[in-house]
């Protein structure tokens, strides 16, 4: 990100509209954790890319229907596990959706290399986390019921 006495729609990974505000936000592979909670006050966000993080938790804890202007939400490979969120299905403008590859971000975090024999070797997941991300309930059907415009949906591995 950018110095805070500056415009932020200068800062590297942020997009804004003619007015200011803020409508794109690439925060990709920046080793993020914790939570993201700030993110869902920017109302005019149109497309949100957190892919490549790690936010080890459920989407359920995030409030995704309150960015209904969202069009392009990227949120591959960022450790999330659980029930995906029937919020995102509130999300009626989205055109692309990636929650896909969870599960290789846990293997990326759990892998290690010994480095005095060179091998690669993986502690066992904690349980929350071979969960990856389940789409029960809502089912697919139910979830995708409100997204008349989605034209990319990427789900692998859930």
């Amino acid at each position: 990100m950018g110095d805070v006495n500056t415009d932020c729609c200068w800062w590297e990974g942020v997009s804004c509209d003619v007015l200011g505000h803020v409508i794109g936000l690439d925060l990709s592979y920046q080793n993020i954790s914790g939570n993201f909670h700030s993110i869902f006050n920017l109302h005019h966000l149109q497309r949100l890319n957190l892919a490549g993080n790690n936010f080890n938790t459920t989407l359920r804890s995030y409030g995704f229907a309150k960015l209904p202007n969202l069009t392009h939400l990227n949120l591959s490979s960022s450790c999330f596990h659980g029930q995906i969120s029937v919020g995102m299905s509130y999300l009626t403008r989205l055109v692309s959706l990636d929650l896909s590859k969870q599960h290789d971000c846990y293997q990326r975090y759990y892998h290690f290399l010994d480095s005095y024999n060179d091998i690669y070797y993986h502690v066992p997941l904690p349980y929350q986390l071979e969960q990856s991300l389940k789409l029960e309930n809502p089912d697919f059907k139910t979830f995708t019921k409100n997204l008349r415009y989605l034209r990319e949906l990427y789900l692998d591995g859930v």
